[in-house]
């Protein structure tokens, strides 16, 4: 008979690969066997998008806000207006003054506008424009003369705050009527000496001109004042929140405060 036809001899070459393979397993050591066990999976494991990264994920979200925010935020423009004592009693601070108005460049905005005035025993219009900033060199040097008083101030003795606040709020007003920003309004004096012929500080009539002006989102920063002006200009202005009176070496925290809560209004 045919072994291969034999039933049992079918089977016999794969009962001799088996016990071999049975017999060679016996013969393996528990560490080998360990170490097969603990062969790491060779199939590649698929990478996720490269834009799904976190790092590129905060780095693009990061980008939209940047640029969004410089599309779409602009700083408020404003009206600054600084007018400033030049008369005898305020030229020792010249340095100071000087510096105040360098400080003060340093908060505008491209489109703030200027308006300046000196005054003295009269008052008279010193700069008005529209800041940009290429004018900055041109601008700080004008600080420079900021307390050389007009060829039209200086005739007469006194400091004539009255007449220089009732200009302030004309001067303001005549603004205010093409441009409703907030108004910065500064004033820098060292005292205020009433002169024979000109009109006694009536504290109420110059609280109402300032107040008429900055209700709308206006700021008042009053610097240089000596202790008795200072004392009474706290007086005039004590309930109003919007008004700082400040000496010279605070000018620069009294600016920042100004700008600062004109903008956000």
């Amino acid at each position: 008979m045919d072994l291969l036809s034999h039933p049992a001899s079918r089977f016999s070459g794969y009962e001799t690969a088996f016990c071999d393979e049975t017999a060679l397993s016996h013969k393996i050591s528990p560490e080998l066997k360990m170490k097969l066990s603990t062969r790491p999976n060779t199939h590649p494991i698929p990478n996720s998008p490269v834009w799904k990264s976190p790092l590129i994920l905060f780095t693009l979200g990061f980008l939209f806000v940047l640029i969004s925010s410089s599309l779409f935020f602009k700083p408020q423009a404003v009206t600054s207006t600084l007018y400033v004592d030049v008369s005898t009693s305020n030229q020792p601070f010249k340095a100071e003054v000087i510096t105040l108005c360098r400080q003060r460049l340093t908060f505008l905005k491209p489109k703030d506008a200027i308006v300046d005035a000196q005054f003295a025993d009269r008052i008279t219009q010193w700069q008005n424009t529209t800041y940009q900033p290429q004018a900055q060199n041109n601008l700080r040097s004008r600080c420079d003369r900021i307390l050389d008083p007009d060829a039209s101030l200086g005739h007469a003795p006194g400091t004539a705050l009255m007449s220089a606040v009732r200009d302030w709020s004309t001067q303001v007003q005549h603004v205010q009527l093409q441009n409703q920003a907030p108004v910065v309004a500064i004033f820098v004096i060292q005292a205020a000496e009433v002169a024979d012929g000109q009109t006694a500080i009536d504290w109420q009539q110059i609280k109402h001109w300032i107040q008429e002006r900055i209700a709308q989102r206006g700021v008042v920063l009053i610097v240089g004042s000596e202790a008795t002006l200072q004392s009474q200009w706290i007086t005039a202005f004590k309930e109003s929140p919007r008004t700082q009176i400040v000496p010279y070496r605070d000018s620069d925290s009294g600016l920042k405060w100004a700008f600062d809560l004109a903008r956000k209004s």
